[in-house]
């Protein structure tokens, strides 16, 4: 009897071991996750508060003429980076949730 039970705590042991390694694992692979998109979103909200501030920007010149001029470009380019962090962010999502 004495056995059983020196073989059932190892079993147990083990168990516990081999569900705190891949809570660690999981733990790694969520900071990960985190710092791999950290860059991008805040490149992200750096164009959505420069797409705010363009507006003050304009009424604060003297000559605002240069800078209305390149306003369909500046917010075209913003779009654009808001709008592929957004893509490319479900995409990851997707990707993740399927494997």
């Amino acid at each position: 009897m004495s056995g059983w039970r020196t073989r059932t705590s190892q079993l147990v042991s083990a168990c516990s071991d081999v569900a705190d390694k891949a809570a660690e694992q999981d733990m790694e692979q969520i900071e990960l996750t985190r710092e791999r998109w950290q860059n991008r979103r805040r490149m992200a909200w750096a164009c959505v508060w420069a797409s705010v501030g363009y507006p003050f920007l304009l009424v604060a010149q003297v000559d605002g003429t240069s800078l209305a001029q390149i306003a369909m470009p500046f917010y075209l380019f913003s779009t654009g980076v808001v709008a592929v962090y957004i893509g490319a962010a479900t995409v990851d999502d997707k990707w993740q949730k399927d494997v």
